[in-house]
Formats: structure tokens, C-alpha cells, sequence
């Protein structure tokens, strides 16, 4: 599996708030690993489906994202998913329709609306490391989970 990040050039991007923000992938490779940084900033925001719907199996989120927004990894294969502990929001359907079969989200969180949902995430799948986590209606909905492990402390809310 590919270790080192992609080049710039895989990526379109935009400079928001002296960050980086992907808005779309023009690589083939499937893959994907994000670069922490492009031209000196902070990868820090991933688009509104910027990977949707390009086949990819396997991503790696860089610990310099802040925001997963809307539909940013819809319509894809992948299998498994860690999210840094620097992620703070997960937009709606970011991850819809995907093959996900496991879930780890190592921060505090706010997951939107459906954000995970139509996976095939077998219960017990999904593991919470954060201690303030925000789970948006239908967030797991149609997934074969039932529960979620999470850190003792963890305070999860929930909103619709």
C-alpha cells in the first residue's frame, strides 16, 4: 500500500485562510495518501466532494486537516478509516456509500447528518477516542452497527 503522500498535481486546492482546502483529485491513483502541506501551508480543509466518486480504496487524512465537508469521500470503495484527532467537523454524507467496514476517529468531533451512512459497518466497528463527540441524526443509519466503543470519558451528544 502506497505510504508517501501524492504530489500537489494530484490535487485541486485553493488557499482559505492561510490553509489549504482540496477541491477535487485529478490523480489515478487509488491510493491516497494527502499531503499534510502544499506550497509551504497546512492541507486544512477538505472540499465538498472533492473525492467523490473515484474509486478510491484507501485514503490517509493528514493530522493538519481541521474540516471533512460534505460529500468529500461519497461514492467510494473504501474499506477502513482512521480520522486524525484534528479533524473537528465531518459534513454531511462525507462518507456515504462506501464499503466501510471500520471506523476510528481520534478526536473531539462534530459528525453532521448521514455522515457515515449506507456502509456496511458490522457492529461493534466504529471506535470513538474523542472526549466531546457530536453525532448528527442518522450519522450510522443503514450501517449493521448497533454500538460504538468509546474512550470511558467520552461525552457523545447527539442533534439533529
Amino acid at each position: 500500500m502506497k505510504k508517501e503522500s501524492n504530489s500537489a498535481d494530484d490535487f485541486s486546492y485553493k488557499v482559505e485562510n492561510d490553509g489549504i482546502a482540496i477541491t477535487g483529485y485529478k490523480g489515478e491513483i487509488k491510493y491516497v495518501v494527502i499531503p499534510s502541506e502544499i506550497d509551504g501551508l497546512p492541507v486544512v480543509a477538505i472540499g465538498n466532494s472533492a473525492f467523490m466518486e473515484k474509486n478510491l480504496i484507501n485514503v490517509v487524512i493528514p493530522n493538519s486537516v481541521k474540516t471533512i465537508e460534505g460529500d468529500a469521500f461519497a461514492y467510494n470503495k473504501l474499506t477502513d478509516i482512521v480520522i486524525p484527532d484534528s479533524v473537528e467537523i465531518i459534513g454531511k454524507w462525507a462518507f456515504y456509500y462506501n464499503e466501510l467496514s471500520k471506523v476510528v476517529i481520534l478526536g473531539s468531533v462534530k459528525i453532521d447528518t448521514a455522515a457515515f451512512m449506507n456502509n456496511p459497518l458490522p457492529e461493534s466497528n466504529v471506535e470513538i477516542h474523542g472526549s466531546n463527540v457530536i453525532i448528527g441524526i442518522d450519522a450510522f443509519s443503514c450501517d449493521d452497527i448497533t454500538f460504538a466503543r468509546y474512550q470511558p470519558r467520552a461525552s457523545l451528544d447527539y442533534w439533529s
